[in-house]
């Protein structure tokens, strides 16, 4: 591996085909393996130098490790579980406290049921509280939910996007899915063969390298709730208090959040407002970035927050779009899809 990298202490997602060196490069921040050579400094403290011999224990580098197996004590409550991770930190270093972590997770419900009741995603969720507890100053998680459903994953996503949020908590994560993170990390590391190929804002490097990073849709996913139901014409409203959204009327309560996801492809750009349409949702924006790879071109759009849309280069080429273009973005309300927040 040769890694000369360094890393901004936010949400960063690492990506990179099998054998690229992506758990490798977790395992040697962690302390798991011991470095050939070189140095690892993290948060101004020098963890690992070949040369000066200094390797500091993986239990002694304030550095919490999420793996794909949940690791939790069977024999335990939910709570017991937890309450390990308060176990052995030295009340000086306690960062998060038990109502914090449960309250930020939704882990409330489950503090009296044992581990093998809980489905996937949730068992995940308690592995994250336990390494929570344990007051990290980093958090490493090496693809956790290979084995959960796309909703699951998601979810689970919106999780680690509130704890970086809610406690300024830096997060290295290895996954593969590419369009779910491109919606949740905010920075990107691309590694290939044991070296990093890219290291920029997650949405430029990952649309930067459409053609080999991204194979399908890219998704577009946000938090919204239903404020407005109408049972006579099937239609409801969604706020994600950028915009608003009509969708079908699925029974939702108002009042529900709601995760939002709409494919790129879904989506149709105007330059100037249609009349006459039968797609519901109409909104304004600017341009903010495009990237075109091969056959496929991604526009970054303004509507309050990122969206975006996948068109042909050559239909670019012919709405003369270019960064600042102001924009119509239009979705039919079939093509907006939601889940459980």
């Amino acid at each position: 591996m040769n890694v000369n990298l360094s890393i901004a202490p936010s949400f960063t997602a690492i990506f990179g085909l099998s054998g690229s060196g992506k758990t490798t490069l977790l395992n040697l921040i962690s302390g798991i393996t011991r470095v050939d050579a070189g140095k690892i400094i993290w948060d101004g403290q020098t963890i690992s130098d070949k040369e000066n011999k200094v390797h500091i224990p993986a239990h002694k580098r304030d550095i919490g490790y999420i793996f794909q197996d949940t690791r939790l004590f069977p024999h335990k409550t939910i709570l017991s579980n937890l309450q390990y991770g308060l176990k052995y930190t030295p009340e000086d270093k306690k960062r998060f406290t038990m109502g914090e972590v449960t309250e930020v997770l939704g882990l409330k419900p489950f503090l009296q049921r044992s581990p093998e009741t809980l489905s996937g995603g949730e068992r995940q969720r308690v592995a994250l509280g336990m390494a929570l507890l344990a007051s990290p100053s980093l958090l490493l998680l090496d693809e956790p939910l290979t084995a959960l459903d796309r909703k699951t994953k998601l979810r689970f996503l919106s999780y680690l996007g509130e704890i970086h949020k809610t406690f300024n908590l830096p997060i290295l994560y290895v996954s593969h899915d590419v369009t779910a993170i491109i919606n949740f990390a905010k920075d990107a590391v691309v590694m290939e063969s044991g070296s990093v190929t890219a290291y920029d804002e997650t949405r430029n490097v990952l649309l930067n390298n459409t053609k080999k990073m991204i194979a399908g849709d890219v998704e577009n996913i946000f938090h919204a709730m239903v404020t407005e139901r109408n049972s006579e014409n099937g239609l409801a409203k969604l706020d994600t208090s950028k915009f608003s959204l009509t969708v079908p009327d699925d029974s939702w309560e108002i009042g529900t959040n709601v995760m939002v996801e709409i494919p790129s492809s879904e989506i149709i750009l105007a330059t100037r407002k249609p009349e006459g349409l039968s797609a519901r949702n109409i909104i304004k924006g600017n341009i903010t970035s495009i990237y075109i790879a091969g056959k496929r071109c991604l526009v970054d759009i303004n509507i309050g927050q990122r969206i975006t849309a996948e068109i042909l280069p050559q239909t670019k080429r012919e709405l003369g779009l270019e960064n600042g273009t102001e924009i119509y973005v239009i979705i039919k309300a079939k093509c907006v899809h939601l889940m459980n927040d």
